[in-house]
């Protein structure tokens, strides 16, 4: 447990996993706490980048028009002076 400051031992899957290793929990209780994890960071995810001004969203339409997504971000990024 030397490794305790390091960022990989925060990691999603890790930290879930380590009470099944030590015995505290069962392995379906740390996959589910894994993926309960998983959900709560995509979410703040998601609200960051709502959150986010500069966020551009391109939305897919049921069929998406690749070459009109293509467009639609070169244009971002030129505005943006990134093109």
């Amino acid at each position: 447990y030397g490794v305790s400051g390091r960022t990989s031992v925060q990691a999603i899957g890790y930290k879930e996993l380590l009470p099944y290793f030590e015995g505290r929990c069962t392995l379906d209780e740390a996959v589910e706490a894994i993926k309960r994890e998983t959900r709560r960071y995509a979410k703040r995810q998601l609200t960051w980048f709502r959150r986010n001004p500069e966020v551009h969203w391109l939305l897919w339409e049921k069929n998406p028009n690749f070459g009109n997504a293509r467009q639609r971000s070169t244009e971002l990024l030129e505005e943006f002076g990134l093109g």
